[in-house]
């Protein structure tokens, strides 16, 4: 999915400026580190949300204008703010 992510925010990048990625991390260091290795390359600024710390996911949504989201639960929380969303429902 991450890379579905990149071209996406590529091709958002131009008419969204000010666009910032925010991704809410499983709590496990390998995948932390393999995923911030993953985003380096991105063409957006990405912040990383480490599994466990809920209050700081809840904070970047009520911040947050729009989501980009793959899970249910994310779906459900992004209902909670009032964000603007995409979502991929084939991976359910």
């Amino acid at each position: 999915m991450l890379s579905i992510f990149a071209r996406t925010f590529d091709q958002l990048k131009d008419s969204i400026p000010e666009l910032i990625t925010v991704i809410h991390v499983a709590p496990n260091q390998h995948v932390e580190n393999y995923i911030d290795g993953v985003i380096r390359k991105w063409p957006v600024p990405a912040i990383l949300i480490p599994g466990g710390h809920q209050h700081l996911k809840y904070d970047a949504f009520s911040v947050s204008s729009s989501a980009l989201l793959i899970q249910k639960a994310f779906i459900v929380e992004s209902e909670i703010y009032d964000l603007g969303s995409i979502r991929d429902c084939s991976c359910w």
